[in-house]
C-alpha cells in the first residue's frame, strides 16, 4: 500500500509529461487564437455577416477605412 507522500509526488515520467504537455498546449493555443481570429475577420470583411434586419453588415464599396478602425475596436 503507497504512503501519503508517495501518492503526492510525481515520477520522472509524470514530471517530464506534465512539462512537455505545458509546452506544447501553450504555443497551439496561441496558433488556435489567432486562426480564430483571421477567419472571423475574413468572415466579416466578405461580406458574410448580416445584422439583426438581415442586412450584410460590411459593403466594401460604401465603407471608409476610418469606420472600419472604429467598428473593430482598434482605435
Amino acid at each position: 500500500m503507497m504512503t501519503e507522500t508517495a501518492m503526492n509526488e510525481q515520477t520522472p515520467l509524470q514530471a517530464w509529461l506534465n512539462k512537455f504537455a505545458s509546452s506544447i498546449a501553450k504555443p497551439g493555443l496561441a496558433v488556435l487564437s489567432f486562426l480564430i481570429v483571421v477567419a472571423l475577420l475574413v468572415r466579416y470583411f466578405t461580406g458574410n455577416t448580416e445584422n439583426e434586419k438581415g442586412n450584410q453588415e460590411f459593403v466594401g464599396s460604401s465603407t471608409k477605412a476610418g469606420a472600419m478602425v472604429i467598428c473593430m475596436g482598434i482605435e
